[in-house]
């Protein structure tokens, strides 16, 4: 049997993407993140997507941390960001070199 999944966006006054999350329980995630995320103060408006399905609203999450690079969704130790600002970094240094 497939549940119900939701994926959620943080974006802060600006509409800048803070963070990409899915859960079962949104209200409880939520709640999650306020309590333990030190970036949730900046949070000023949350946009939902329902899935029928976990696993799709895994690979929609998955889409979303790839190609819009939340402020603070971290992979490989480092935030999407900071690791797509390394990339173009590198990309840049060797054009130029």
């Amino acid at each position: 049997m497939t549940k119900p999944t939701t994926l959620y966006r943080h974006f802060d006054e600006n509409g800048v993407l803070l963070y990409v999350g899915i859960s079962r329980k949104l209200l409880a995630r939520i709640y999650n993140h306020e309590i333990r995320s030190p970036w949730f103060h900046l949070v000023h408006n949350i946009r939902t997507t329902h899935f029928p399905s976990a696993e799709l609203a895994e690979s929609a999450e998955a889409v979303a941390i790839a190609t819009e690079f939340p402020l603070h969704n971290v992979s490989e130790g480092r935030t999407v960001a900071a690791r797509k600002a390394a990339s173009i970094a590198r990309n840049r240094d060797k054009a130029i070199a």
